[in-house]
């Protein structure tokens, strides 16, 4: 048989030509996940973080683990696990024999979330975090979006008296 060379098939021929193409495919929320995140705001059992230390944190996923670099660079690492099928989407942490239970939040690029400490086998169910409850810690971060820090960031450095090399 003669296999056409194009997609442009003569007028006398019968043939029928079909051109196929993968469809393209959402990114799931591990792949979107991946990468560094700047922590904006952290609260832990109802306490708020003033923004300055709260902005010395980071969060680094890569692969299956996560690094949750703090203050003075000392890092917490632990492996992950998404399920982005539940309402709301759980996420479940896990350093050694301990699982620590939470939901997630992905939106372009701020991630929201909330963990729950100290109580087996409970999982948040919304993203607060109450004085005298379960332990919930509260995190929302933003993904970097450049080098230089953003015009808020500036600002607050501005009003504490810190430089943008002492925040990096």
């Amino acid at each position: 048989p003669a296999y056409p060379k194009s997609f442009d098939p003569p007028a006398d021929n019968d043939t029928i030509l079909w051109e196929l193409r993968k469809a393209p495919r959402d990114a799931s929320d591990h792949e979107k996940i991946q990468g560094t995140w700047q922590v904006v705001h952290y609260a832990d059992n109802g306490r708020v973080e003033p923004l300055p230390f709260a902005l010395k944190k980071q969060l680094a996923f890569a692969e299956h683990l996560l690094t949750f670099t703090m203050e003075e660079g000392k890092e917490e690492v632990s492996s992950f696990k998404l399920d982005a099928s539940k309402t709301p989407k759980s996420i479940d942490l896990t350093k050694g024999d301990q699982v620590i239970k939470g939901i997630y939040e992905l939106r372009d690029d701020q991630l929201r979330i909330c963990l729950t400490q100290g109580r087996k086998g409970t999982r948040p169910i919304a993203f607060d975090s109450k004085p005298d409850t379960t332990s919930n810690i509260l995190i929302v971060a933003k993904r970097p979006r450049s080098s230089a820090v953003s015009p808020e960031v500036a600002a607050m450095l501005t009003e504490t008296g810190q430089s943008e090399e002492e925040f990096k």
